[in-house]
């Protein structure tokens, strides 16, 4: 990867590791067009980032109260995380 420093300095970024990683290390492994379409899909940050922007515009357009329904199995594994960053943001956790 010393061609690619930009990379480096994204090594530690959450965003990088969860949507991009995987994959980038793949490609860096072995070089091939395969490797490289799937580094370059537009659903791999495209679809995350249009999630977020749902939720924060149905977040700050709410009047009074906002409901926000989650599935426990969407969120294994950083369920705790996203408590606590819930409720640190000002919403009631159930």
């Amino acid at each position: 990867m010393r061609n690619f420093k930009h990379l480096q300095k994204n090594e530690t970024n959450p965003y990088y590791i969860q949507l991009l990683k995987v994959k980038m290390d793949k490609y860096f492994g072995k070089k091939n067009v395969t490797n490289v379409k799937e580094c370059l899909k537009e659903g791999t940050v495209y679809g995350p980032l249009c999630a977020y922007r749902l939720f924060y515009v149905g977040c700050s357009r709410a009047k009074r109260n906002l409901v926000i329904m989650i599935n426990k199995k969407d969120i294994e594994g950083f369920e705790d995380k996203l408590r606590n960053k819930l409720m640190i943001t000002g919403f009631n956790v159930l």
